[in-house]
């Protein structure tokens, strides 16, 4: 005896399997002129962004490959780290740098001094002459953030000080602004480039007491970001990895028009 049941399910059965197919199905279709609207089993079977947006899998390996291209200089380096009073922040840090990746480091610093002293001055040609640098870190200009038409009046006396650089290695490191300048940057950025220059001025920094000078940390966070960009927006990437203590030791320091060069 035939179930009056059986086919009403076989129809059911049949409904349900022309629903589920038409999940994965790539083509709309279009029954008396009207569109059916696709079901959304497909996303239990189907990551969600299986579009044309790649997968972070494949950005991160996009990374991976991009910056592999960067050559770092692995061979050890005479470090000539010079400039106004922010050198002295940031030679605590620099020697831990110095110390964990085989560098020999040379601080030396001019107090309150400017583009200008050192533009009319042959001390840093001094300086290269007694410590032979592989790379020359200068971190001048902090106080020359507010001085009147420097881009036109200072701009023969960093191009003095380029001329006695030469063709050592230089990375600039302009000041760690407290109030916007009126064009030290800009100058110092038209003069080096992008990748010799290192734009301090937007970093977020803690200050001491004068309001001006990073705090000790403030200075070690300066020189973290300073490296990174040297290992991979500057001219000269070199072997700078961070350091993975802290080595605790002071940075044998000299002060030009001081005790320099009678003291190394």
């Amino acid at each position: 005896m035939k179930n009056p049941l059986n086919e009403p399910l076989i129809l059911v059965f049949f409904i349900l399997f022309i629903f589920v197919g038409y999940g994965f199905y790539s083509n709309p279709i279009v029954l008396l002129g009207i569109e059916l609207k696709k079901n959304k089993l497909e996303i239990f079977f189907k990551p969600e962004n299986s579009s044309n947006e790649p997968h972070l899998v494949d950005k991160i390996s996009k990374e991976l490959i991009e910056t592999s291209t960067i050559k770092l200089d692995t061979t050890p380096q005479r470090i000539l780290l010079t400039g106004d009073s922010m050198v002295e922040g940031l030679m605590f840090a620099f020697k831990d740098y110095a110390e964990e990746n085989g560098h020999d480091l040379f601080p030396a610093i001019w107090y309150s001094s400017s583009t200008l002293v050192w533009g009319q001055s042959e001390q840093l040609k001094k300086l290269i002459d007694y410590y032979k640098p592989t790379i020359i870190f200068m971190a001048l200009g902090s106080n020359e953030l507010f001085i009147r038409n420097i881009i036109e009046d200072r701009a023969k006396y960093v191009e003095n000080i380029l001329s006695q650089v030469g063709d050592i290695k230089l990375i600039w490191i302009g000041p760690p602004n407290w109030k916007p300048d009126t064009g030290i940057n800009q100058l110092l950025e038209s003069k080096l480039g992008k990748k010799r220059f290192f734009l301090s001025k937007d970093l977020q920094l803690a200050r001491a007491r004068d309001g001006a000078h990073p705090t000790r940390g403030a200075s070690r966070i300066w020189a973290d970001t300073l490296f990174k960009w040297v290992q991979s927006q500057s001219s000269f990437p070199f072997l700078v990895q961070p350091p993975q203590k802290n080595y605790g030791k002071t940075p044998n320091c000299v002060f030009v028009n001081g005790n320099f060069p009678d003291v190394k």
